[in-house]
């Protein structure tokens, strides 16, 4: 059981994490400040902001922390006229930063890791590979916690629709049902704003990729300006976590692929320092995230030579070409591409159960748009029967629903085939979704994308419905097709397909006897 002063501890270190962002902003003001007044600035913020940590760590209990932080403050002293400081206050900000996310989990608040000891004992920094940017839990209440309270608020949603149900199958009064409606609008606004405890500031994770884009520029010898537009905007947790990877790919690759060099922006006529622009806003229910450059733009001739050298369709147009997997133009350097490409950057988001584009102007830049749900915690999907079971699979993956009848259908090697589009598309095997027979000449196709097409046929087409899903475990998720599950209106199940899971099924060749 977490005692009185390991909750002060766990608060601190959430705390804690947002004066590290503060202070990680303030070294990078010292470092591009174009006026002495303004390095001055910036410098005297970074030693407050250390003097405050050192500070507030000592209340904690965490000496060791305490004494590395003030070793640092000694060390700043002489920030504003020598911002070659920076760099090696940089790599202790990643050692700050991954102590306070440590403490945050552990009972002792003096059992520091190896790096703040040595920051402690007056040891330089190492070398430390910048980590990759992470939503903070600056909340109020553990994480955890707040995860609780949203799905019970969630069940609570369920159990008011199932009770509304009822009470119109009984005939209830007027009074009664007028009662359960004000119920069901209490339960939705319960639910709205258990979601708002979870939500955290989109501006505080963007302004974080800064310290990226500079790394990487600096090691490929290019100057960069880094801008965040994002407002006041706050967005789920969960979702900004299953954004991380796919922005920080994005930030890297417009460095290292975006960008020009400055001799060759200069030979161009525009400014030898590239921008790199991270914008974050509302789309309706969802939300909007673009990340973009003013470097060359995409060399259609490269990725269409590129792509005939790998053998993939020539028919696709450019803005898919550079999605599809193993595909990239560039030589990769440590920290961009890495053999993975922006086919990783489409699965996270469609994991998220958005959709990712691309714009490219030659000699004016490239921008990618990301929109994904603005919570995780409530999914639109498309419900349907196959046999006894109920199922749904997520709206924003469907293409769309046609009557079996209407479709061409092709046996190709191992697998069926369903033309549609123009195009050929496998078949999810019946028995994978617990068909009993494999009669796939009545019902409807369903046609899904995931990176790639792939369609499975139902008995019964449902309709679209906001539903909350519980994820199953992970023992059982790997051997199946579904990957959650939530409760219906009138008390049954319906089971959530793994899209990502279904494609890959409809893909694989059966083995060969």
């Amino acid at each position: 059981m977490e005692t009185g002063f390991e909750a002060l501890a766990a608060d601190f270190a959430h705390d804690a994490l947002g004066l590290v962002s503060k202070l990680e902003e303030e070294l990078l003001r010292v470092e591009t400040a174009s006026t002495s007044p303004e390095r001055n600035a910036a410098a005297q913020a970074a030693r407050r902001i250390l003097h405050t940590l050192k500070g507030n760590a000592g209340l904690v209990g965490a000496n060791l922390l305490k004494t590395a932080i003030h070793r640092l403050e000694d060390g700043a002293t002489e920030l504003a006229t020598r911002p070659d400081q920076v760099d090696a206050l940089l790599l202790a900000v990643d050692v700050l930063r991954a102590e306070l996310q440590s403490m945050a989990q552990r009972p002792d608040p003096d059992d520091a890791t190896d790096a703040v000891r040595a920051l402690a004992a007056g040891v330089a920094v190492q070398e430390i590979q910048a980590r990759e940017p992470r939503v903070q839990d600056v909340l109020t209440v553990r994480a955890a916690h707040a995860d609780d309270l949203i799905a019970s608020a969630a069940e609570v949603s369920v159990l008011v629709r199932q009770l509304q149900l009822a009470i119109t199958r009984s005939g209830a009064d007027r009074t009664v049902a007028q009662l359960t409606d004000r119920l069901a609008a209490a339960s939705r606004a319960l639910h709205a704003d258990a979601l708002k405890i979870r939500s955290v500031s989109v501006r505080q994770l963007l302004q974080r990729y800064e310290r990226m884009a500079r790394d990487e520029a600096r090691a490929q010898s290019k100057k960069v300006a880094f801008r965040v537009e994002a407002v006041d905007l706050r967005a789920d947790k969960s979702v900004l976590d299953g954004l991380v990877g796919a922005l920080s790919h994005l930030v890297r690759n417009a460095v290292t692929h975006g960008l020009e060099p400055p001799e060759k922006r200069a030979a161009a006529g525009k400014p030898e320092t590239g921008t790199i622009t991270l914008r974050a806003e509302p789309a309706g229910a969802r939300l909007r995230f673009v990340v973009e450059d003013d470097g060359a733009g995409l060399d259609h001739e490269k990725v269409r030579r590129r792509a005939a050298e790998l053998g993939m369709p020539s028919s696709l147009p450019v803005d898919e070409l550079i999605f599809e997997a193993g595909f990239s133009t560039a030589e990769t350097t440590e920290a961009a591409g890495r053999g993975v490409g922006l086919e990783a950057v489409r699965r996270d988001v469609q994991r998220l159960g958005g959709r990712i584009s691309v714009r490219s102007e030659p000699g004016r830049g490239t921008a990618f748009e990301m929109i994904v749900p603005a919570t995780l915690a409530l999914e639109r999907g498309l419900v349907f029967g196959i046999g006894e079971s109920r199922f749904a699979v997520p709206i924003a993956h469907v293409e769309e629903a046609v009557p079996v009848s209407t479709l061409k259908a092709r046996q190709g090697q191992s697998r069926r085939l369903f033309e549609h589009r123009g195009r050929l598309v496998p078949v999810v095997a019946p028995p994978l979704l617990g068909a009993k027979n494999g009669d796939l000449t009545r019902g409807h196709a369903v046609f899904v994308h995931f990176g790639r097409a792939a369609a499975f046929v139902v008995d019964h087409l449902g309709e679209q419905q906001e539903l909350v899903f519980e994820p199953l475990a992970p023992d059982i998720r790997g051997r199946s097709l579904v990957s959650g599950a939530a409760l219906a209106p009138d008390g049954g199940i319906i089971l959530r397909l793994d899209t990502e899971a279904l494609v890959r099924a409809a893909h694989a060749r059966e083995a060969r006897a």
